[in-house]
């Protein structure tokens, strides 16, 4: 098995060059090179090339069952001391194809394939460069292993547990350069609903002649109501705590000296058979409070926060009726921009994450975003344009994204980064 190279020169990743990308399903690598088409971004991507008829047996039945999109899980490139690739060694098909892989990056980068027993999976930890020296910033309680070990076994200088906010670090954690990292905020997702509300109720006070048109906004004012609401009572049933653990996180990596950047990044809703009656309750009650919306948008939030208490109060004697409930709930994306592949190209970023399904949910065309001046795409946006310039953050397609986000993961979750020291 060799690995197949495309494109030419590619530098960077939290203000360090790499050599490239690996991706092990060639989907992902295809999605990725058709977003940046029309860029001035070149990357080196490399996929397998498979030559034993055996493997390649093994390899097509993996992929069949969507069971190698997630390179970052079981390949972790290392070019000191070591200049190995280190394999997932924990799953027996998976093995002998990772042997495989590894074996052709072995031949095609010259670097060695090493099966390692523990690995650590790669949505689970960030190896940064800050301050001159080489730190981990690893998932608490994820993979529990010794730190003495950790920093031997990736020649990190140090290692900084961040708070759990969701089973993978990558769903909410994106470090940049300068020692920057963006951290996903449901508060501020949250704003950024409200000032969808604000506004479209501003546009629509100026005089819409179109009545399809005003219906339509109308609409998407109403559904972003009900994600607000659906957004509060996911926070008060997480178990990740997201308000008290995003807390955490910043004064984490604020004490380890990184510079944490909150942004509106991810919109998730907890999904399972009583959430869903909860949430067919929420509209429900919804539809005969639409009162309610206007309430807000004309600056009374009180009315709005009285009818939201008395919605929870009833879910929460749902949920506490429910022995299950716990059992059955898992986070369903909508938004994740925070799962991103990063690279510096003369010394500028270069983002490219998935797309809004949450803008197409709602109907906010590329022409509803221009007039009302609002999606979620544009606002995540401008939550980093001072650290990203505009035309260097780029989305993948959205049918890749769906099948992502199918499997609760993203677009960085799919490569796994070549550093070239």
């Amino acid at each position: 098995m060799n690995i197949n190279k495309s494109n030419i020169s590619f530098k960077g990743y939290d203000a360090r060059e790499l050599q490239g990308l690996v991706f092990t399903d060639t989907k992902y690598a295809n999605s990725v090179k058709k977003t940046l088409r029309n860029s001035s971004t070149n990357i080196d991507i490399y996929t397998p090339e498979i030559a034993s008829k055996s493997v390649k047996k093994d390899y097509n039945l993996l992929v069949e069952k969507n069971a190698m999109m997630w390179a970052q899980d079981y390949l972790t490139f290392l070019r000191k001391p070591f200049n190995a690739v280190l394999a997932d060694n924990s799953r027996e098909l998976l093995q002998r194809t990772m042997k495989g892989i590894a074996g052709g990056i072995k031949n095609s980068l010259g670097i060695k394939g090493v099966p390692t027993d523990p690995h650590l999976r790669g949505g689970n930890f960030f190896i940064c460069e800050s301050n001159g020296k080489k730190e981990m910033l690893l998932l608490k309680d994820r993979d529990v292993y010794p730190h003495d070990f950790i920093k031997q076994l990736y020649n990190v200088d140090n290692v900084v547990e961040i708070p759990r906010l969701d089973y993978h670090l990558d769903l909410f954690l994106r470090p940049l350069d300068d020692g920057k990292v963006l951290v996903a905020d449901n508060e501020m997702t949250k704003k950024v609903l409200e000032e969808g509300m604000l506004r479209i109720d501003k546009y629509l006070a100026k005089g819409v002649s179109d009545e399809k048109e005003k219906e339509k906004l109308k609409q998407i004012l109403n559904d972003l109501y009900i994600l607000i609401k659906k957004l509060e009572i996911t926070e008060e049933f997480d178990k990740y705590k997201p308000k008290e653990t995003v807390s955490q996180i910043v004064d984490v990596l604020q004490n380890a000296g990184y510079k944490p950047i909150r942004v509106p990044a991810c919109y998730y809703e907890l999904d399972g058979k009583v959430f869903k009656d909860k949430i067919q309750d929420l509209e429900h009650n919804y539809a005969e409070n639409a009162k309610k919306v206007r309430d807000f948008v004309s600056g009374k939030p009180k009315h709005m926060q009285n009818f939201a208490e008395n919605w929870l109060k009833f879910h929460k004697y749902r949920a506490e009726n429910n022995p299950n409930f716990g059992v059955e709930l898992y986070n369903k994306y909508d938004n994740n921009f925070i799962n991103a592949i990063v690279a510096k190209q003369n010394g500028k970023l270069v983002y490219i994450t998935n797309e809004s399904l949450l803008d197409e949910k709602l109907g906010i065309t590329p022409e509803i975003a221009e007039k009302i001046d609002f999606s979620t795409k544009k606002m995540f946006v401008e939550s980093i344009k001072d650290y990203v310039d505009e035309e260097n953050i780029h989305f993948i397609d959205t049918k890749t994204t769906e099948k992502l986000f199918k499997y609760m993961g993203g677009i960085h979750c799919t490569a796994s980064e070549i550093p070239v020291s």
